[in-house]
């Protein structure tokens, strides 16, 4: 049996909702990024720019593939945006597993999210020095995002930068990821 290859593309609808939230230079250099094979790196400053990252991201890992995710908590700020969550069942659907590491916790909203097969959520049994939140997809994209505060949250100041193509960056973060789960994380769904 031949198994269909994965080819990531962003639909209309998809593109409509991001024109409405992201400059079209952004958006332009973003897409261009995501369907290239260059290890180049794209920063964001503000949260629509970082959700367009991190959609980009879900959508590019490939069947069988894995995501991982490190952050302080889930909240409905970014778990709880429709093309995110919409990402998130698609890769689901394609057989993408979903690992989310918590520092803090997980908001009551998302016991459904806690819940959907193929996501396992774990919880740091003690504070990391670690305070960066990243999103690892597959073995050669990712976004670390900088330390903010939930006040920055608000007022939409959250910076950091994103690769699609840079395995040695990722395989680095995966050996810390894998040695926070192996050392001191317990599973919470």
């Amino acid at each position: 049996m031949v198994e269909e290859q994965y080819v990531p593309k962003i639909s209309n609808e998809e593109m409509v909702y991001w024109k409405t939230r992201i400059s079209p230079e952004y958006r332009e250099l973003a897409q261009n990024i995501f369907q290239g094979e260059k290890d180049y790196e794209i920063g964001n400053s503000n949260l629509n720019h970082a959700m367009f990252l991190s959609f980009l991201l879900i959508k590019r890992a490939k069947v069988r593939e894995k995501i991982r995710i490190f952050t302080k908590r889930i909240n409905g700020i970014f778990f709880n945006n429709s093309m995110i969550r919409k990402e998130f069942d698609s890769a689901l659907d394609r057989g993408v597993e979903i690992d989310i590491l918590v520092s803090e916790g997980c908001e009551n909203d998302f016991l459904d999210f806690k819940n959907k097969r193929g996501i396992t959520i774990y919880k740091l049994k003690k504070e990391s020095e670690i305070k960066n939140h990243f999103l690892l997809s597959g073995d050669s994209s990712f976004r670390i995002e900088e330390p903010h505060t939930d006040k920055d949250l608000d007022e939409e100041r959250i910076k950091g930068f994103a690769n699609f193509n840079d395995p040695d960056l990722v395989g680095k973060i995966s050996s810390l990821y894998d040695n926070f789960l192996l050392k001191g994380s317990e599973v919470v769904n």
